[in-house]
């Protein structure tokens, strides 16, 4: 479904920056746009002056400033990893990696789905069909295995049916989706 929207998506932000473009070349001042990044950031800040308030008036001055602290610091470490991460790597492989992370999480939630579906609708256990016993993987009840379950959709009980969901998944969205030859539009200059 994300996928699919990606053309579309694309064509209406053409639309809006031509649209945009055309404000800026005649001055125009948008107060829609003004007061909507004014009313998010005026809520955002609303919301954090909440929440510090509130675990603020069930701890020490001590432990606010040295959550104060942690935070400045944490924040600087993760923005300048972000930025590092912008300069070393790739954009377009970041996407690239973005969207094959999407059809796994989507294979994985189609897997799990039916795999709950089956069972408690049915009575059907997918899991008994082919079975892959991944006994050395964490239970499900573990934070690694509730990860791993819900990201990967593989567990303890995994099965060649499970896999073949997933597979099957994969390739429906590939061939749908990655699988397009992709179209270059030949531009004509005026002579």
């Amino acid at each position: 479904v994300v996928l699919s929207l990606h053309k579309s998506l694309a064509s209406h932000k053409k639309k809006m920056m031509e649209v945009a473009h055309e404000k800026l070349a005649q001055n125009i001042f948008d107060i829609s746009l003004f007061l909507t990044i004014v009313f998010m950031v005026t809520r955002e800040g609303v919301e954090i002056a909440l929440f510090t308030a509130g675990t603020s008036l069930f701890s020490a001055f001590s432990q606010n400033m040295l959550g104060l602290l942690l935070g400045f610091v944490v924040s600087a470490v993760f923005g300048g990893l972000v930025y590092l991460a912008y300069i070393k790597i790739p954009v377009g492989k970041v996407f690239k990696l973005t969207e094959y992370a999407i059809i796994l999480l989507g294979a994985s939630l189609l897997q799990t789905g039916l795999t709950k579906c089956f069972a408690t609708g049915f009575g059907v256990r997918l899991s008994d069909v082919g079975p892959l016993p991944l006994s050395f993987l964490p239970g499900e009840d573990s934070l690694i295995g509730h990860l791993l379950q819900s990201l990967l959709g593989i567990d303890r009980n995994f099965s060649l049916l499970r896999l073949l969901l997933m597979v099957t998944y994969v390739v429906v969205v590939y061939l749908l989706f990655l699988g397009r030859p992709k179209h270059t539009k030949v531009l004509k200059h005026a002579a």
